[in-house]
């Protein structure tokens, strides 16, 4: 199976990373296109300016109030994206999950090379099509993939030499993973467990300095939040949820990484029972999770679920690096009569694939860039038909990701607070308001939130004019 010397590997991963870059470079994000993503963006906004929650007008009485903290998800984010955030402000922010994605290709290839495997595995990491979307996103996918990244080579690099060095960086590494995202730690865990239980020797330094990481976590929030142990309540687990999850979630890690989850169960390398083990946890982690995005509509949510296996690429890449070579090995000598073709077609797979991949690359970024031109467009009109300060009531769930100050002074109300009374006391005081509302049909829930919109409109008995109704 040495289609492609070590020589020309680099030379490829080279090129699918400038195409990339290429890609981020060209079609540059110019606006928060996800809800959650507009929490991520906030954190690091209050975080630049020294608090953890805004000072907002009151429309009611024209004086200020604070909204309290205003932190959902852990700092981890946030803290990566602050430095960008100094420089450049909030549009600076985007090059930081674009940088987070060519460190952890970074790591990723050194892992394998220093395994003695083909780095070009890598380019599994740019092949899983979320990976490129997210890399435009200011979220906590590509800062995991990064943290898991380096923290599984740093463990394997001391399983050789300098464990103390390797595994204090590795351990301190796991420990902050919580700080981005909490279900990072079962990546390491069943390593971590597996040094003890084989009775490695400095297998307390992982423990130690995974302390230490854990202890960063907690102070962060304690110091930011007044919290050290505040979590964001999860969405439900349950069994039930199994039977609409496992075909998407399979189907991921099958087909847009070819073979993935099959061939990193059939890894024999070292610490195959802990590999094994944490692949088939996460795994299962989220086979039990509740949210898969299916409220978005069908083409969002191939998008939105099989990215949380994002961070679980450097562990397909490097079990595949093991498994496929070894397995292919084994089927060319069964079929020794039909080795020539088979190592014809299996060259053949190889340059399609990766030249897919290359295709894929640019697609997504330009494909990205195109659709959220469209949500700039609709962030652009709510922004260009109300005025500097003006009062709207809306339905969040559409419009929260839009009616951020980053983009100007609205006072944004829900209308599922504000009756028709508390209408009546705004219009008197302030002589306007607007109402926002965004339809969309992608789903059985945002026609049922349309819907919404309609009968809440049509309840207003308060004389209105129509500013804007237009198709995006």
């Amino acid at each position: 199976m040495n289609w492609i010397n070590a020589a020309n590997q680099k030379r490829i991963l080279l090129a699918l990373i400038a195409i990339h870059a290429f890609g981020f470079v060209s079609f540059y994000p110019d606006v928060v296109t996800v809800s959650d993503e507009t929490s991520y963006v906030l954190q690091t906004r209050l975080l630049a300016e020294g608090t953890n929650e805004e000072i907002v007008s009151d429309p009611f009485t024209g004086g200020f109030i604070r909204t309290g903290r205003l932190t959902h998800y852990p700092l981890g984010t946030a803290l990566l994206a602050l430095p960008f955030f100094w420089v450049g402000g909030w549009k600076f922010v985007f090059w930081m999950p674009f940088i987070a994605s060519l460190l952890a290709l970074w790591a990723t290839t050194n892992w394998l090379k220093a395994e003695g495997r083909a780095p070009l595995f890598a380019a599994i990491l740019l092949a899983y099509p979320q990976t490129i979307v997210f890399s435009r996103l200011c979220m906590s996918e590509l800062p995991s993939l990064l943290i898991v990244s380096l923290g599984l080579f740093f463990f394997w690099r001391g399983l050789d030499g300098k464990r103390v060095v390797y595994w204090s960086a590795a351990g301190l590494l796991a420990g902050l993973s919580i700080l981005i995202r909490e279900g990072n730690a079962l990546f390491f865990a069943p390593f971590f467990l597996g040094a003890l239980l084989r009775r490695d020797s400095r297998w307390w330094v992982l423990l130690a300095t995974g302390a230490a990481g854990v202890g960063g976590r907690l102070l962060a929030h304690k110091l930011y939040l007044d919290d050290a142990f505040y979590m964001r309540p999860p969405l439900a687990f349950g069994a039930q949820y199994i039977a609409s999850n496992i075909p998407l979630y399979t189907a991921a890690l099958m087909v847009l990484v070819p073979g993935g989850l099959l061939f990193s169960l059939l890894y024999k390398g070292r610490r195959r029972p802990e590999l094994i083990a944490a692949v088939a946890a996460y795994f299962f982690l989220h086979l039990v999770y509740s949210f898969a995005g299916s409220e978005s509509g069908l083409i969002k949510s191939l998008v939105i679920g099989p990215r949380f296996f994002i961070p679980l690429l450097p562990l397909l890449a490097f079990s595949m690096a093991e498994s496929v070579p070894r397995l292919w090995a084994v089927a060319i000598r069964r079929w020794s009569a039909y080795s020539t073709r088979l190592e014809s077609l299996g060259r053949m797979a190889a340059v399609g694939w990766l030249s897919g991949v290359a295709i894929l690359i640019i697609s997504i970024h330009a494909g990205h860039h195109f659709w959220s031109d469209g949500q700039a467009a609709i962030r652009d009109a709510i922004y260009h038909h109300t005025p500097e300060g003006s009062v709207i009531v809306t339905d969040s769930r559409a419009t929260g990701k839009f009616l951020d100050s980053i983009y100007g002074n609205r006072i944004a109300l829900s209308r599922h607070w504000l009756d028709r009374d508390k209408a009546e006391i705004l219009v008197r005081r302030n002589g306007s308001i607007f109402i926002v509302q965004l339809d969309r049909s992608e789903s059985a829930f945002w026609k049922t939130v349309a819907q919404e919109n309609t009968d809440y409109r049509e309840a207003y008995t308060l004389p209105m004019r129509l500013v804007l109704d237009r198709t995006f």
